[in-house]
């Protein structure tokens, strides 16, 4: 689990696909606020918490680590999709968790994407 942990603080994360402090999109997170530019968001500022806290690394490095055989495929296939075939595994991988993707009308990672994937039983 350690190891996984480690991998995912090097996710490669697209611009504002998440909060910094629990990594879940920020249109969820009490930290961040809306702007009036649809879709950006601002911090509330470092005296507001995120209610949060690491949950969505966690989770994905607890489904990397616990899940390994289940995960591995899953996402190699979503990677060929996406067209991702340079590199190793690994570099494809921080690189795929941290693309940004909408997800109804919300912008989220696709380390969101993998654990509702895993909620649904497609993991």
């Amino acid at each position: 689990m350690e190891a996984k942990m480690l991998f995912t603080h090097r996710i490669q994360w697209e611009r504002y696909v998440r909060c910094n402090y629990c990594w879940a999109p920020q249109a969820i997170c009490n930290k961040w606020q809306e702007t009036s530019t649809p879709g950006a968001y601002k911090t509330r500022g470092i005296h507001v918490p995120c209610q949060y806290d690491r949950v969505l690394q966690r989770a994905t490095a607890a489904l990397l680590a616990f899940q390994q055989g289940a995960c591995e495929a899953w996402l190699e296939q979503q990677m060929q999709r996406a067209a991702l075939v340079q590199g190793s595994y690994e570099e494809r991988l921080r690189k795929w968790l941290g693309w940004k993707v909408k997800m109804g009308q919300r912008d989220a990672s696709q380390a969101c994407v993998l654990l509702y994937a895993w909620e649904e039983g497609q993991v």
